[in-house]
């Protein structure tokens, strides 16, 4: 979409942590994202749901749609 490359960079645990801490994150944030990415890497958060359609009462975006309509503003 935006000829851009994307690079992915799997860190540990401790770098992801130092990371976040020396990116001026709060101390108690560091820990919650931190158990986020560790849910994401598991699998825990990998579930469809309708939740989002159901509380804006229409369908969803696709995400390669609304990234396409915000680069051609």
């Amino acid at each position: 979409m935006t000829s851009q490359a994307v690079t992915f960079k799997a860190v540990s645990d401790d770098t992801y942590r130092q990371a976040m801490r020396e990116a001026g994150v709060a101390p108690e944030l560091v820990e919650v994202l931190l158990s986020m990415q560790i849910m994401m890497r598991a699998g825990e958060l990998d579930v469809t749901s309708s939740d989002l359609a159901d509380v804006l009462g229409r369908p969803v975006t696709p995400l390669a749609t609304a990234i396409r309509e915000i680069l051609s503003r």
